[in-house]
């Protein structure tokens, strides 16, 4: 897994933002009827939603920086989201929303 650091040449003016805590239980039934459960890890891994504006240069930039990292293979650092690693859960989507501007669309997940 690569490491990165979020670009330094792309904003990080991160809007529309929701954190949540992923679901960390397996849970188990038995022909009782009896129910059990357990923690999968220790630590609450948090998800994020969020949108960022971008300047068409800046999305050049971004997924150049995203292509080199292995799109949802990689984890990155960026201190506007927090302390800890991050990766995408999937691909960013883009919105067109003008000839200047881009919305990307993004689920963030914390990796450690």
């Amino acid at each position: 897994m690569t490491i990165t650091n979020w670009s330094s040449e792309v904003n990080t003016k991160f809007y529309s933002y929701s954190k949540k805590p992923q679901d960390n239980t397996v849970v188990s039934s038995f022909i009782s009827g009896r129910v059990t459960g357990f923690k999968r890890n220790t630590r609450q891994i948090m998800t994020f939603s969020c949108k960022l504006r971008v300047t068409k240069a800046e999305e050049d930039i971004f997924w150049i920086w995203v292509d080199q990292m292995g799109a949802c293979l990689g984890a990155w650092q960026c201190s506007d989201l927090g302390a800890g690693y991050f990766r995408f859960v999937s691909v960013p989507s883009p919105d067109d929303t003008d000839q200047k501007y881009t919305v990307l669309n993004m689920e963030i997940e914390q990796v450690y």
